[in-house]
């Protein structure tokens, strides 16, 4: 994957989407619902997640989880 500008979490998800849908990351943009979407369904950590993590994992473990994907999702937001 070569590009010249710094990506997004949503251009890399996506990126990964088309390379496995049709063969090739270049097709990235047409991905961005489906990519939107997975970064949606992980901003809620699984318990597994939060116990390999933080065993004794607490609220505030989820609050910066949560942070960090709402970051991501709004990256995506910014015309990329």
């Amino acid at each position: 994957m070569v590009t010249k500008m710094p990506l997004t979490m949503l251009q890399r998800v996506a990126m990964a989407i088309a390379e496995t849908q049709v063969g090739h990351w270049e097709y990235w943009y047409d991905f961005k619902p489906e990519a939107r979407a997975a970064l949606e369904a992980m901003r809620e950590p699984t318990q597994e997640m939060l116990r390999d993590y933080y065993p004794d994992a607490h609220e505030t473990v989820v609050s910066e989880w949560k942070v960090m994907i709402d970051a991501a999702l709004k990256e995506g937001q910014a015309g990329s």
